[in-house]
């Protein structure tokens, strides 16, 4: 999901020939430039983007990449795929984490109650002591370290 939505991001960018715009500039045109969605998934697929930690907000609070553009370049026939599930993009982060961490066949409340005990033992946010708990498991948590820090930082969107 954070590579489809690094090309979309890359390819938002690479057809307003800028390196910043604003929200509704970025909703604009993956709704009626490119066409790609609809105005409420945009909305979502900016959210996810923001929240996997693909596009940040500067000073000014305009949209600027978090990658390196020339890493993340299409082609002019790119499309994001059909089956991208943009519900996956509104879900939380502690819901998501929680989900990754059990993985198939694991009791999700045992795994909140050891990430809780976890969280206890080394005065860690509970993100962060999913995270811990996660690779300590042997999971790739990789997908969330941006978005893990972004709450350490400044909570949850």
């Amino acid at each position: 999901m954070k590579d489809q939505l690094g090309r979309i991001s890359a390819h938002v960018f690479e057809r307003a020939g800028t390196d910043k715009l604003s929200r509704s500039e970025f909703i604009n045109l993956l709704s009626y430039d490119l066409r790609w969605f609809k105005p409420e998934d945009s909305k979502s697929v900016l959210s996810g983007a923001l929240k996997a930690g693909i596009l940040k907000l500067d000073d000014e609070r305009m949209l600027t990449p978090a990658f390196k553009m020339e890493d993340e370049t299409t082609d002019d026939g790119y499309r994001p795929p059909r089956d991208l599930d943009l519900s996956q993009l509104d879900r939380p982060l502690i819901e998501r984490l929680i989900e990754t961490v059990a993985g198939p066949g694991m009791d999700k409340r045992g795994v909140v109650r050891n990430v809780n005990s976890i969280a206890e033992e080394y005065n860690l946010l509970f993100p962060a002591a999913a995270l811990y708990y996660g690779i300590r498991s042997g999971r790739d948590m990789s997908r969330y370290y941006n978005e893990v820090h972004h709450f350490i930082l400044h909570g949850e969107r």
